[in-house]
């Protein structure tokens, strides 16, 4: 029963985790279609842990706000 309590704990703070990164994310795509580029840069960069379909999206976005900061170094 201990170790039912344990697991289900883990679960529910991985699932948190995993809902707050996704808004995070979120946040930071809406922060890029507003140009608001060095707000997008610092929610993107927060986000640790996405889906491997939503990674190319996270990373080009990144880059693009970079690029329209005329920070080009940053940008590659």
């Amino acid at each position: 029963m201990k170790l039912l309590r344990f697991y289900t704990a883990i679960f529910a703070l991985i699932s948190v985790q995993c809902v707050a990164q996704l808004q995070t994310y979120k946040k930071g795509l809406v922060r890029f279609e507003r140009g608001e580029y060095e707000l997008a840069i610092k929610e993107l960069m927060k986000v640790t842990t996405i889906a491997d379909t939503e990674k190319a999206k996270l990373y080009h976005t990144i880059a693009e706000s970079y690029r329209l900061t005329n920070r080009w170094v940053e940008a590659i």
